[in-house]
C-alpha cells in the first residue's frame, strides 16, 4: 500500500470518531513512533552539511516521488493559482489535512516557493521517512511550552524572510473526509501576530472508479486556493485572529457548498 491510500480499519476509526464528533483525534496512534523531540537540544537551523544532503533528497527523490504522487496517484488538480498572485511577503498557508500525501499537494499547487509545514513532534521521525520530511521542509511544533518560544521565533524568521509557513489547522489526518473539520486557533494566531495574510486552501475530490486491494474507491485531488484575507488591524489582538478564523472556515465552507453541489464545477 502506498502512503496516498489507507485501509477499512482507519476508516472505521474515523466514521466512529465523526459520530462522537471527535473531529481532532489522531486516528492512527502515532505516539508509538520513535521521532527526535524538540528539546532544548533541537536546532530549525540546520548545519551545512544537513543543508546539502537534504538538498539532494529534495532534488532527486522528494521531487521524483512528489511527481508519481501528484500525477499518479492523488491525480491532483489546481484551482485559483491566480489567488496568489500580488502576495509579495511572507504568509500562512491553512488546508484541510485529508492524505498522509497532501503537503506534496499543496506544495505542487503553490508551485516554486519557500514553504514550511508545521507538523506535530511525534512527526519528527528517526527513520528515513523523517529525513525525508525533514527536507521537505518540516517544521515541528515543540509539546513542551518551554520550547514554544524558540517555535515562535523560527516561524517569525521564516516569514520575515518572505517564505510561506504552512499549517493543518484540523490538527489530523482524516482520509479524504469531504467536510470541514473546526480549526484550531494557532494559525490565526500568528498570521495576527506578525500581520501577514492567510492563504485558505481547501482540498475536494473526485471518485476515480479504480480500487485499492481492500477495495477502497481511490480519489482524485482538486487543491482549491482561495482568495487570501488579511488581519482587520481594527480589531484588537484577541479578535483579531477569531476574526481570521471565522473567515477562514466561512471560505472553505462555501467553497465545500459550491464543489460538491455543483457537478459542473470540474
Amino acid at each position: 500500500m502506498n502512503l496516498s491510500e489507507t485501509t477499512k480499519l482507519m476508516l472505521e476509526k474515523q466514521s466512529k470518531a465523526e459520530k462522537e464528533r471527535r473531529f481532532n483525534d489522531h486516528l492512527d496512534d502515532p505516539y508509538q513512533r520513535e521521532y527526535i523531540p524538540v528539546d532544548e537540544s533541537f536546532s530549525y537551523n540546520k548545519v551545512w552539511y544537513q543543508k546539502i544532503g537534504y538538498f539532494f533528497i529534495k532534488k532527486i527523490l522528494i521531487s521524483s516521488y512528489a511527481f508519481v504522487a501528484n500525477h499518479h496517484w492523488l491525480k491532483t488538480k489546481v484551482i485559483g493559482k491566480s489567488n496568489l498572485n500580488g502576495i509579495q511577503g511572507g504568509a500562512i498557508i491553512t488546508s484541510n489535512h485529508v492524505n498522509k500525501l497532501d503537503t506534496l499537494a499543496v506544495g505542487y499547487a503553490l508551485g516554486r516557493r519557500t514553504v514550511h509545514t508545521t507538523v506535530a513532534e511525534f512527526n519528527n521521525m528517526k527513520n528515513k521517512l523523517g529525513s525525508c520530511m525533514r527536507a521537505y521542509g518540516i517544521m515541528p511544533i515543540p509539546s513542551k511550552s518551554s520550547m514554544m518560544s524558540t517555535f515562535e521565533n523560527q516561524l517569525k524568521k521564516y516569514l520575515d524572510h518572505k517564505d510561506w509557513v504552512h499549517f493543518f489547522p484540523e490538527g489530523s489526518a482524516w482520509w479524504c473526509y469531504e467536510k470541514p473539520r473546526p480549526y484550531h486557533i494557532g494559525a490565526f494566531h500568528y498570521a495576527a501576530k506578525y500581520n501577514v495574510p492567510i492563504i485558505p486552501i481547501f482540498i475536494t475530490f473526485k471518485k476515480t472508479n479504480q480500487f485499492t486491494k481492500e477495495g477502497i474507491e481511490k480519489r482524485r485531488f482538486i487543491v482549491h486556493i482561495l482568495r487570501p484575507i488579511y488581519p482587520n488591524t481594527s480589531l484588537d489582538f484577541k479578535e483579531r485572529k477569531i476574526d481570521l478564523k471565522n473567515r477562514n472556515e466561512a471560505m472553505i465552507w462555501d467553497c465545500y457548498y459550491r464543489f460538491y453541489e455543483n457537478k459542473n464545477l470540474l
